[in-house]
């Protein structure tokens, strides 16, 4: 059942996309996360931390409990319609189709020569700022689809698998929660927690993800040696225990230097980042 499931999802995801925000269930976990951002305390940290992690307590909570009892009855009332409705359940917590889509839209506007409107592309991929060099967006680009591997493909699938809809919806929840609140400066203390357990819960899927861009560059004809070794030598070079894994890998198998200014640099510059460069890295998901 779960393997039928999942070969719906994947279907409906490389034919639909994404469906509208409002019907989108992470649209409404955004909503519900800025809701508890409003009464976070600004004023002790001791007092944010704790919001931070009842925030993620409740959250993972309203979206993952009340889902497997609907499900449960849905499956004691009709098979069909239990197995349809969990694929589109299921295709919301992930999304290759989108973030083709989106990498696309970055490459066609680098090859027009539209810098600026690459630059505006490049926000729905990343939360760091967009001013860059065209090296910058493209490396940028790049990394976000490695990375995009493991939180918008790989670690939904893998907790559905272990855990049903319910155990993909609680990942998603969670990982919403780090992309919104996850980061240093203003949400320090209220995105501690969720920090914290998106690396944890990203440990297994990332290090799988690695693998997977490893095999998949062999299927493409990209240097699947270089990925290994590169994925092996610069996997603890991010800041993130999880974030390394895939970027050394797409590194490479690409043969490029990617680069987050004063944070990282992973691969060696075999080639130069062109933005033929984004397709080859897309190439890689599927």
């Amino acid at each position: 059942m779960h393997i039928l499931i999942l070969i719906l999802a994947l279907l409906i995801d490389l034919i639909l996309g994404e469906p509208h925000r409002l019907i989108h269930p992470v649209v409404w976990m955004g909503k519900v996360i800025e809701i508890f951002e409003c009464f976070r305390q600004r004023e002790k940290r001791i007092l944010e931390l704790i919001w931070g992690m009842v925030t993620v307590v409740i959250v993972v909570f309203l979206f993952s409990v009340p889902l497997y009892y609907i499900l449960a009855r849905l499956a004691g009332f009709n098979t069909i319609l239990y197995v349809l409705v969990s694929a589109w359940l299921l295709k919301t917590t992930f999304s290759i189709r989108e973030l083709k889509r989106s990498a696309k839209e970055v490459e066609q506007a680098l090859i027009n020569n539209k810098i600026d409107l690459a630059k505006l592309k490049l926000k729905n991929l990343v939360s760091r700022p967009t001013n860059l060099s065209e090296i910058g967006i493209i490396s940028a680009t790049v990394e976000s689809i490695a990375e995009n591997i493991t939180d918008s493909i790989i670690a939904p699938l893998f907790y559905f698998m272990l855990f049903g809809l319910p155990g993909a919806f609680a990942y998603r929840a969670v990982n919403t929660m780090d992309a919104m609140i996850g980061y240093r400066g203003k949400y320090e203390f209220f995105g501690k927690a969720a920090a914290r357990l998106d690396d944890i819960l990203n440990f297994i899927p990332a290090r799988i993800a690695g693998v997977f861009i490893v095999i998949t560059a062999f299927s493409v004809g990209e240097d699947y040696k270089n990925s290994f070794r590169i994925m092996r030598r610069d996997r603890g070079l991010t800041q993130s225990p999880n974030a390394g894994w895939t970027i050394g890998a797409m590194a490479g198998a690409l043969g490029v230097l990617l680069e987050k200014p004063g944070c990282y640099k992973l691969g060696e510059a075999r080639e130069a980042l062109t933005p033929h460069t984004i397709r080859r890295a897309l190439k890689i998901i599927c």
